[in-house]
């Protein structure tokens, strides 16, 4: 049997970069994972630009999942295929969530055609299926498929991940055991600095020491569970799992507002901070009623702010050693070859 095996589907975009980092910190030992394959189109040519390759337990296979495929063996997989990209959808909305549901579709056929199948799967959903909303936190009992409120490139995606989940349930009877972890807003490493993350934004301006600035003009609430959390999360939800599929919110219980959140960081990191003046009061609320989690013995480390700032601290860290390392190695090339050791 394949014991310790964890197979990711969508192993070289945030979630797939985040378990591959816990697995080079030992972080997935204590879940018996001893073996890391990392699934995507480019995994090869991520795990050489990063110098991956030859690291013992982690193998990347390069296999394009939104066409047919034979199921690498493993213990457990979890699918995280999904571009959360803005742009992408704003270029190809339809393109993109083709991508989402043929990648479900096929990995759900590859699993059940799999001689030796996993124990446990997971899929990572998103809270976005729950459709927009000002009034309250999501709960996993709220309907779904509410999506007329949305943009367009909002409710493609959340139309694709509400298709996913109902080609992942035809796995449920299939004496697999089985979660749906519906997922909201995470801070980490490896999250996106650039993009339309309102917190990826404010870490990028923090370590570029420039000054935070909210343009919204409507109270804006959200939470972010620290991606240390959030393996721990799904890597218990994957064996908590049973072949009844459930649906389990991931994410932090604990809200902020963008606006507050801006101003804490400001005072933390010492900098200028810019926020428009709220001129609207509807509210946009995007948090998970987190009950069931906790009834799951799942709970968060570290509040909203300190998520944040925990990933600032690290990032700052890993920018200041990339520095040195450079200096150190601009003087060495200008050493005499007799001294260099």
């Amino acid at each position: 049997m394949s014991n310790g095996t964890l197979l990711i589907i969508g192993g070289t975009g945030f979630f797939g970069k985040t378990f591959c980092q816990a697995f080079l910190d030992g972080k997935l030992s204590k879940f018996g994972v001893k073996r890391l394959i990392l699934v995507s189109r480019r995994a090869s040519a991520f795990a050489k630009e990063n110098n991956l390759a030859a690291i013992d337990g982690l193998q990347f296979q390069n296999i394009n999942t939104s066409k047919p495929f034979d199921l690498p063996v493993c213990s457990y997989l979890m699918h995280f295929a999904a571009s959360t990209s803005k742009a992408s959808y704003s270029q190809n909305a339809m393109n993109e969530c083709e991508n989402i549901t043929s990648s479900l579709k096929h990995t759900v056929s590859a699993i059940q055609n799999a001689v030796e199948k996993p124990s446990h799967v997971l899929m990572a959903s998103s809270g976005a299926v729950y459709g927009p909303t000002s009034e309250r936190l999501f709960s996993e009992k709220d309907k779904t498929g509410q999506f007329c409120d949305f943009g367009r490139e909002k409710k493609s995606y959340a139309a694709a991940k509400l298709k996913g989940e109902e080609l992942f349930k035809l796995l449920s009877g299939k004496e697999l055991n089985l979660t749906i972890a519906r997922c909201f807003s995470f801070v980490g490493p490896e999250l996106p600095l650039e993009s339309h993350f309102v917190a990826g934004n404010l870490i990028h301006n923090i370590l570029t020491r420039s000054p935070l600035r909210i343009s919204a003009q409507s109270p804006i609430y959200r939470s972010y569970l620290h991606t240390d959390d959030l393996v721990n999360w799904l890597c218990q939800l994957t064996q908590k799992g049973n072949p009844t599929c459930p649906i389990v919110n991931v994410g932090s219980g604990d809200i902020v507002s963008i606006q507050e959140l801006a101003r804490k960081l400001a005072t933390i990191y010492d900098l200028p901070v810019d926020i428009a003046a709220i001129n609207h009061s509807v509210e946009d609320l995007y948090v998970p009623n987190v009950s069931l989690a906790r009834r799951l013995g799942l709970t968060a480390t570290k509040s909203s702010v300190e998520a944040v700032s925990h990933t600032v601290d690290i990032l700052s860290n890993l920018k200041l050693r990339n520095c040195i390392q450079n200096k150190v190695k601009g003087i060495s090339h200008m050493l005499p070859d007799v001294v260099r050791v």
